[in-house]
């Protein structure tokens, strides 16, 4: 593997790691602020994820968070709910991916 594609991958995987952690962490602090504001701010950091981090570090970011979250007690009541909150969370890290994937196209 070459170097440049070995930093690079290591970039992506520190950005993923540091977007989890984040996402966590807002979801924590902002539980008593209401769903509203936990859900935005949650949704906007997705987003971003996703558009920093690639597809994959996106989606790995919405799939682990909801899983992170009812580990340690500040995510769905219940574990049947984990997969459904990853799987809206990954469609919109999907759409927003390939979103700004087709804008680049046509500006290009």
């Amino acid at each position: 593997m070459s170097n440049t594609k070995t930093s690079s991958s290591l970039k992506t995987l520190c950005r993923t790691a540091i977007f989890l952690a984040l996402l966590i962490a807002v979801q924590f602090v902002t539980r008593s602020m209401g769903q509203y504001v936990t859900g935005s701010l949650v949704n906007l950091i997705l987003i971003a994820s996703g558009l920093m981090c690639g597809l994959w570090g996106g989606l790995a970011v919405a799939v682990l968070s909801p899983i992170c979250a009812f580990s340690i007690g500040i995510g769905p009541a219940f574990p049947q709910v984990v997969p459904a909150v990853a799987l809206g969370n990954a469609v919109l890290v999907l759409l927003w991916v390939r979103s700004e994937e087709h804008t680049s196209e046509l500006q290009s």
